[in-house]
């Protein structure tokens, strides 16, 4: 779910030889698509970086605290 939500890959079936070439030659073969997957593996970094979630995570024990 989450690497169809940020366009940043392609998925293939688990021990299935030939899904996973297809899913390789898709990102290689595929220019467009595989500077795509760079834009989205950068936006999903960006959003599960430890240090942002961390800080959202103090923020809201902070807000729940004062209440």
């Amino acid at each position: 779910k989450i690497i169809n939500k940020y366009n940043s890959g392609v998925c293939f079936e688990p021990e299935n030889k030939e899904s996973f070439i297809n899913a390789i030659k898709k990102m290689v073969d595929e220019k467009e698509n595989y500077l795509t997957y760079q834009k989205g593996c950068d936006l999903m970094s960006t959003d599960f970086d430890r240090k942002k979630i961390a800080a959202e995570m103090l923020k809201t024990i902070q807000l729940t605290l004062t209440k």
